[in-house]
């Protein structure tokens, strides 16, 4: 094995072992913590200044012991912005974004048993979000952030314009010192916990 291969294989231990302990860290919190916390994120994020100049949100849906996302799509309708879902593509190992306006009718329950919007929905091209709320398993306080291991989002990223805010959303017990990264790991901008915001990217003087 090669030092590039062995760097990599490497790389993919860490990653592995991390996904396992932050996981059943998460997991270890109690139902009536676990959404007490979820709520006070969320309240974070809809009183930042970010949340409030964004017409569209690219949000999704939670699943398992991720933090609960339901009130947010909730709040994006609510307010008027335009909430974006994604649905897997499988076959292009990708995620296609199509706009939800109402949560029982334009979704369904798709890959994994994520709640998707349906394929009838509208298309909405990247480019077009102004905000996007970024799942992950670990993230550290200088944006780094490890998925689940699907590469979906690493590959969604780069498509969103350059004024988009990546904003992840994460209990305290997420965060760890490091997230190991390789080249094509992206980044978020702006990480909300319980125990604080932490914002990684400085806007340019245009968005401020």
């Amino acid at each position: 094995m090669n030092d590039v291969s062995s760097s990599q294989a490497r790389l993919k231990e860490l990653k592995a072992a991390l996904r396992l302990q932050v996981r059943a860290r998460r997991d270890a919190l109690e139902a009536h913590t676990h959404a007490r916390v979820s709520a006070t994120i969320i309240d974070k994020l809809l009183s930042h200044e970010k949340w409030h100049l964004a017409s569209s949100v690219l949000a999704y849906s939670s699943i398992g012991s991720e933090l609960q996302t339901a009130p947010l799509l909730k709040a994006t309708l609510a307010q008027g912005k335009a909430l974006v879902l994604p649905r897997i593509n499988k076959a292009q190992r990708r995620l296609d974004l199509f706009q939800v306006n109402a949560l029982q009718r334009d979704t369904e329950a798709g890959v994994w048993g994520i709640l998707e919007p349906r394929a009838q929905c509208p298309a909405v091209a990247a480019e077009n979000v102004d905000l996007v709320i970024v799942p992950g398993l670990a993230f550290d306080l200088a944006g780094g952030r490890m998925g689940y291991g699907g590469g979906y989002y690493d590959e969604l990223l780069p498509r969103l314009n350059q004024h988009c805010w990546r904003v992840a959303l994460a209990f305290a017990a997420q965060i760890v010192a490091e997230v190991p990264r390789d080249a094509h790991d992206e980044r978020v901008d702006l990480l909300i916990t319980e125990a604080g915001e932490y914002a990684i990217r400085t806007p340019p003087a245009a968005e401020r």
